[in-house]
């Protein structure tokens, strides 16, 4: 099974940006693209 070895106690998507932290920065500003750019959708109501 493939690995990739990651920092102990960290989780998800952030232990792999710091595994290459080149491909961190384009990536974040990709998910803001998407989450935050224009669309038909209304962010969520925070609690």
């Amino acid at each position: 099974m493939p690995h990739i070895p990651t920092p102990p106690n960290s989780a998800g998507i952030g232990s792999l940006f710091s595994f290459r932290r080149e491909t961190a920065k384009p990536m974040l500003e990709l998910a803001q693209i998407l989450l935050r750019g224009e669309s038909p959708l209304t962010p969520a109501k925070e609690n």
